[in-house]
């Protein structure tokens, strides 16, 4: 159990349906970030994701929206999820959360919730948008795909990391301006 006072709590999104049902493990993130907010680990939650490209989305659902929904379900007040629907990845996931929300508000005490196969990554990006100015802490969600899935993710996350570090590594950590020009590029 993390102990830390945050001042947000960000939670890239992992999939939504045309329906607008989330899969598993975007529930399992949403129900990690509902509990530590419970907590009191944090007083705002940021849902961060734009329309799903999973599973031929072609109702345009945004996971954002859909994260938001299922964490009021789960006892959060409407007020405190906020959501960050322009993103299309993780690279904008970090970087819209800390453009719309983190710099506007003075939060510099961030906790990212995101599932272990994912968290390389999260971790990665987070810490190259956001820069040495911000604290930022990472919580897991509980693992809640079966193995041969797992073995499926770890090979996409591997396969993206490779994709994303070829992005990311020749910019400084923080730089938004080049930041902002690879999310909006690509």
């Amino acid at each position: 159990m993390i102990k830390v006072m945050a001042d947000v709590i960000i939670v890239p999104g992992r999939g939504v349906y045309p329906d607008g049902s989330l899969f598993k493990d975007s529930q399992a993130r949403v129900q990690k970030a509902v509990e530590l907010y419970k907590q009191g680990t944090a007083p705002k939650i940021i849902m961060s994701g734009g329309v799903s490209n999973h599973v031929g989305n072609k109702a345009e659902t945004i996971e954002a929206k859909a994260m938001k929904k299922y964490a009021v379900v789960l006892g959060v007040e409407a007020a405190d999820v906020l959501e960050e629907s322009e993103s299309a990845n993780t690279i904008g996931n970090a970087y819209f959360s800390k453009k719309v929300y983190c710099e506007p508000n003075g939060w510099s005490d961030i906790l990212i919730v995101a599932s272990r196969e994912h968290m390389k990554r999260v971790r990665y990006v987070f810490k190259k948008t956001f820069g040495d100015a911000y604290t930022l802490c990472f919580e897991e969600s509980k693992k809640v795909i079966n193995p041969l899935q797992y073995l499926r993710q770890l090979i996409h996350e591997s396969i993206s990391m490779k994709l994303t570090r070829s992005r990311l590594n020749s910019i400084d950590d923080g730089d938004d301006d080049t930041i902002r020009d690879e999310v909006l590029t690509k």
